[in-house]
């Protein structure tokens, strides 16, 4: 399960539990909300990332031998720079939701906090075309060394 999915599921389950204890009546629709545009970030960030990668496939990778992979790739990167650029404004009503979900007290702080983070880094992490660390595999370079084997040069 990728952390996109992980973190949507921890916000659908931690949203009800807490909607229970929930204040003002208008808290449900705004719990809702919130999970909406939650599930907005997290759909856009796998999506993007998912075109991200068949980019550098296309561009860099085994892929670009394929016939045609220079405007596949060219594909890819259109379709990544549309996710790309409607994320800051899901992410700014997202948090906004967070701020009248806080202001109404329709979640405990701490869930609306690991929320926000949660979702805020994600939403951020397009932004900036940082990939997620999960994606990461330790670089050749920094791997160890076999015993016996110098690293220095």
């Amino acid at each position: 399960m990728s952390s996109i999915t992980k973190a949507t599921a921890l916000f659908l389950m931690m949203a009800p539990a807490s909607m229970a204890s929930a204040g003002p009546a208008g808290c449900p629709q705004v719990v809702q909300n919130a999970s909406n545009l939650a599930t907005n970030i997290a759909g856009g960030a796998g999506t993007y990332w998912d075109h991200h990668r068949k980019y550098v496939d296309y561009k860099y990778g085994p892929s670009h031998r394929v016939a045609g992979a220079e405007k596949l790739a060219d594909d890819e990167k259109s379709k990544a720079s549309v996710l790309k650029g409607s994320m800051p404004n899901i992410l700014a009503s997202f948090q906004a939701t967070i701020q009248t979900a806080r202001a109404q007290k329709c979640l405990p702080e701490t869930d609306l906090l690991a929320l926000e983070k949660k979702f805020t880094d994600m939403a951020r992490k397009v932004n900036f075309d940082q990939f997620p660390e999960e994606e990461f595999e330790t670089p050749p370079y920094k791997k160890p060394l076999p015993n016996g084997v110098n690293q220095s040069h």
